[in-house]
């Protein structure tokens, strides 16, 4: 799946030695709800999340993993978007 491979690509630069803290990961639309569900479920804390558009299901968004809810997430839309209210 797509939640897989962010977190493969996140894992990759891990083990070559960038720590993650120093990762962000981000996306428009579909890409900002995996940035999202990525940031959540992964187990460290990354630099940050940048979501331009997106939603989450309320039922995803309860379930962060202890080290992801020290990752700051940045929220980006526009005032006409009546998907995200």
């Amino acid at each position: 799946s797509t939640l897989q491979y962010v977190q493969t690509l996140v894992s990759v630069e891990m083990k070559k030695g960038i720590p993650s803290d120093r990762i962000i990961i981000g996306g428009s639309g579909q890409g900002a709800t995996v940035a999202m569900l990525a940031g959540i479920l992964l187990s460290v804390r990354l630099a940050g999340i940048i979501c331009i558009g997106g939603q989450l299901p309320e039922t995803i968004a309860a379930l962060p993993s202890g080290e992801s809810l020290s990752t700051p997430f940045f929220f980006f839309r526009s005032p006409d978007d009546f998907l995200a209210q």
